[in-house]
């Protein structure tokens, strides 16, 4: 005790500076446990049942819900995100075949439909309505319906839904959520949606109050709307853009 005592005043000094420079490295470590649950929180990966190919999907639960006006305040990201009944869902990032077919279809209707002004296709357009935000692979606008500014061009936001929503299954996405996706596009006035997988060279055609149609003889003629009633496509015409 007398030792302790007889201990120089500087060595009670060193211990506080010790004990406040561990107590500020214990907070520090208490904060990144913090950050790291609170982001745990916000994201969470879902292996959902309605995922008919059993991959994970990536959904980002917000720790306070958000409202589709402050979704759409959010910065985009890369993939891109849609908000679907208050969940925030990352679509998953195009691989090749996606890639192919959709370069190829969009490349086939526009060059149909659009120099007679009849109607334009749109390659991942954010459309917003019905209280969602999505953004169809290639959403499809009759000419009179495209939303245009005061100065005639066309705008940055789309409020409806297209005339024409087409869907390319990718390996790591959900079809049951696609498939949703696409009957509430045909819920607020879309003609037809169609439904792509390319593993299987299927083509699922989806219109408002009729029966889902299956395609995927190579010779079936793929049904259009009436607008594109010009664009002539089979089964093996879409899926023989694979192989260019």
């Amino acid at each position: 005790m007398a030792i302790a005592l007889a201990q120089p005043i500087d060595d009670g000094r060193q211990n506080q500076v010790n004990a406040t420079l561990y107590v500020k490295r214990y907070l520090k470590r208490l904060g990144k446990v913090a950050f790291l649950i609170e982001s745990l929180a916000k994201m969470e990966i879902k292996f959902g049942a309605d995922n008919a190919r059993g991959k994970p999907e990536m959904v980002q639960i917000p720790s306070k819900a958000l409202t589709l006006a402050e979704f759409l305040e959010l910065p985009e990201t890369k993939p891109a995100s849609e908000y679907i009944d208050g969940q925030i869902i990352q679509k998953p990032m195009p691989q090749g075949k996606h890639s192919a077919i959709q370069g190829e279809f969009l490349s086939a209707i526009n060059s149909v439909v659009k120099p007679k002004r009849i109607a334009r296709a749109f390659p991942e357009l954010r459309c917003t309505f019905g209280g969602r935000s999505i953004i169809p692979d290639i959403a499809v606008f009759s000419w009179g319906r495209i939303p245009r500014d005061q100065n005639g061009e066309v705008s940055n936001t789309f409020s409806i839904a297209p005339d024409l929503t087409i869907e390319i299954l990718s390996p790591d996405q959900s079809q049951t959520r696609v498939t949703k996706n696409i009957l509430h596009c045909l819920r607020h006035g879309t003609q037809m949606g169609w439904l792509i997988d390319p593993d299987e060279q299927t083509v699922f055609v989806y219109r408002s109050k009729q029966e889902t149609e299956v395609f995927d003889e190579p010779d079936s003629v793929l049904p259009m709307p009436l607008f594109a009633s010009e664009l002539h496509l089979t089964v093996k015409d879409l899926f023989d853009w694979l192989l260019e």
